[in-house]
């Protein structure tokens, strides 16, 4: 049994496992979720994993029963943001939990088709470590 293969296989499976779960969730807030319109707060800045720059739209609105909601969107964009402090945008968040919000018009990137394809992507290379690993 190889050691090494089976660890990154595993590892790999759990990325997976979390992209799943990470598709499925913008997925269902994008088509499903209740529609409002807020305010972006302001853009929080951070990098990612290979040091490029990624922004965070966070955005102020209100809810129905009248309690105003600070939420960051489900995805970053890398490079530059489109959007700016004090710009109307269309929000779509979860209904029992407001917190979870996607931004249609920026969360382009975060299409079910990107992110199931990278998720399948993962899949099948932590099966095929994983088999190569019991072999």
């Amino acid at each position: 049994m190889n050691v090494v293969a089976g660890a990154f296989g595993f590892l790999l499976g759990l990325g997976a496992c979390y992209g799943a779960r990470e598709t499925g969730r913008v997925y269902r807030i994008r088509n499903h979720g209740v529609r409002t319109v807020g305010e972006v707060d302001h853009i929080r800045t951070d990098t990612d994993g290979d040091g490029a720059l990624q922004h965070h739209p966070v955005v102020r609105f209100t809810l129905p029963d009248g309690r105003t909601v600070l939420a960051e969107s489900a995805t970053g964009m890398p490079g530059f943001s489109p959007l700016s402090p004090g710009e109307q945008v269309e929000v779509a968040y979860h209904p029992r939990r407001p917190e979870l919000i996607v931004i249609p018009d920026f969360d382009g990137p975060a299409n079910p088709w990107l992110y199931g394809c990278l998720t399948l992507f993962l899949a099948g290379f932590s099966a095929l470590l994983l088999y190569a690993a019991v072999i």
